[in-house]
Parts: C-alpha cells; structure tokens; sequence
C-alpha cells in the first residue's frame, strides 16, 4: 500500500490519458523555515515541501498510442514527493480537458492514478469467482480500469486490491469483460523503468544528504543486530515535514529468527 495525495478530479468532460515523460528537471524545491520540523494541521502537502517539477509529457488523448496521434505540452506541475517515482518510470496519468483543442488543452496531472500506472503502487484485482490476478504494469488494463473506475463515480481499493464482488452489477461486469479480454490476449508488464530513466532521475538534484542503499555497516552487526527477512506493508503521511521532505509512517511485518511474524510500531 501507499499513501497518495487527493487528486485534482477536473471538469466532469475532462478524459483520463496516459502521458509519456519526455523530460523532466527541478524548477524549485526551497522550504523556508528556521526550524528543522514544521508541523501542519489538515490533510494536504503544503507547497514549500513539494518539488516545482519542469515536464515536457506527450499524451495519447486517445485509446491509440501512436505518437503521430498524440500532442506534446511543458508545464510546471508540483509533484508529491511519493509520487516522483511516476516521472522515473516515465508513465503518468493525466486529465485532459476537451474544450480546446491541440496543445492548448489543459493537462493536469492525476498523481495517485500515476503511481498505479508506473508501477510503484500494486495493484490487484479478485474475481466474482474469489480469483486475483495481479494487474501490476498492465498498462493499457490498468488505464481502462481507471476509466470504468472514473465512470462509476470511484472504485474503492482495499489495500491494494478491487474486489469485484463489492462493485454494484454493472462495473463488475465492465471489469470482468476486461479480465476476459487479458485472457484470451495477455498483456506483458510494462519495465519498470524504460529507457532514458537516469535523464529524469530528480533524487540527486534535491538537497540533503545522499541516500544509501543495499549494504548493512559492520558497526551496527556488531552491536548486536541481526539480519532478518521483513514485508513491506504500508507508508502513512503525516502533517510533519523536515527541511528535505514528509516525514512518513513505515509499516513492516517482521519474521524474527526465533518466533512467528509481528508487525512493527510507526517508524519515521
């Protein structure tokens, strides 16, 4: 699971598109605050902790994806930290408003629906059978679920799942047709990243120290650590924020060496 901001929902005409990232720099990133830790009341981002990202996107406002059918637009958009990884990726969700046309429609970038498409957010989907199919990178699934879902008024997910046994008759079977549709002509995951992902990688430009990945000092085993197998289970926002970002709840489920699985408190 993963904590997402509200989207923008945009007009009622407005159509859900994909969006390919063809660049992507940092515009702005200055928090201005004498304190290390600001706190803020309310559910929402507050600007100065969200990177002014520069994009240039191509977007298919259509079900074809053939480029001579798309239409280029720059913008500056601010992007929830937890959502960068859509701009690595290089796939994002976007809403696209009809009354113009060409390059002067507006574009507005629909976050959480980007993490789903990038792949960072899993996402799964059970059956009226009780069968899940896991539909992680399904590209073109995932963006017509995201229409239906749309359509309807909102699909809840739990956890990362869509239970179709919880939609009223109708979406269920809209979302059934698809899953029949993906057996007969499987679709293959999108990468995980595609080429070009360093170009847009945002993480070394923003300010703070560089992040470590993959390696476990000998100091800290010597202390008495031991290296136990842990499941990623949730990342929870807070109203907290340092100089260099959010301030988030990591949940894990860890399997100790000596008994069975426990999950752990809120770690920042």
């Amino acid at each position: 699971m993963m904590w997402a901001p509200k989207p923008q929902q945009g007009s009622a005409q407005a159509r859900l598109a994909r969006a390919d990232v063809l660049e992507a720099s940092l515009s702005r990133y200055r928090p201005d605050c004498e304190s290390t830790f600001t706190t803020h009341h309310g559910n929402y981002t507050p600007d100065e902790f969200t990177p002014l990202i520069k994009l240039g996107l191509r977007v298919y406002d259509t079900a074809d994806t053939d480029p001579d059918t798309a239409f280029e637009v720059t913008g500056e958009w601010r992007v929830p930290s937890l959502c960068l990884s859509a701009i690595t990726a290089g796939r994002m969700v976007v809403l696209v408003d009809p009354s113009a046309s060409g390059a002067g429609r507006t574009v507005t970038p629909h976050w959480p629906r980007s993490a789903l498409l990038a792949g960072t957010r899993t996402c799964r989907v059970t059956d009226l059978e009780g069968r899940t199919t896991a539909v992680t990178r399904r590209v073109e699934r995932q963006l017509q679920q995201m229409r239906i879902s749309r359509e309807a008024g909102g699909v809840a997910m739990n956890g990362d799942t869509i239970d179709l046994r919880r939609l009223d008759p109708h979406t269920a079977a809209r979302y059934a047709a698809l899953a029949d549709q993906d057996r007969t002509h499987p679709e293959e995951q999108a990468p995980v990243s595609e080429p070009g992902e360093e170009a847009r990688r945002l993480a070394d430009q923003l300010p703070g120290e560089q992040g470590a990945f993959g390696s476990v000092g000998r100091g800290w085993s010597r202390r008495g650590g031991v290296l136990v197998r842990a499941r990623f289970l949730e990342l929870r926002a807070r109203t907290t924020f340092q100089d260099h970002g959010p301030v988030l709840d990591t949940i894990l489920r860890i399997q100790p060496p000596d008994g069975p699985p426990r999950s752990t408190p809120p770690a920042d």
